[in-house]
């Protein structure tokens, strides 16, 4: 697929491998060990924005905006990659 971006990277414990393809507000997310167990997936077909909250040496992170088709909510996904894998999910207003 020409319109899929996908990215492998690594911290001290998990393998990640993300793929995100914009025209069709696609995300997905793997996360391995280093030896290959699967620790987590997840694939999105609704994601309007992603944004990069820290991008540093110490600490990376970004935040998925997930249309849910319901008026007045909307679904807020942070993924912590560094330090430490973490997952968050907000449903917060849109107003």
């Amino acid at each position: 697929m020409y319109d899929e971006s996908t990215f492998i990277f690594t911290n001290e414990i998990n393998r990640f491998e993300v793929k995100i393809s914009p025209f069709y507000n696609s995300f997905s997310l793997l996360v391995t060990d280093l030896e290959d167990d699967e620790i987590f997936y997840y694939s999105l077909e609704s994601v309007t924005k992603v944004e990069i909250v820290n991008d540093n040496k110490e600490s990376k992170a970004i935040r998925l905006f997930i249309d849910q088709g319901i008026d007045r909510f909307i679904m807020i996904m942070d993924l912590v990659f560094r330090p430490k894998f973490k997952v968050v999910l907000k449903e917060v207003s849109d107003s």
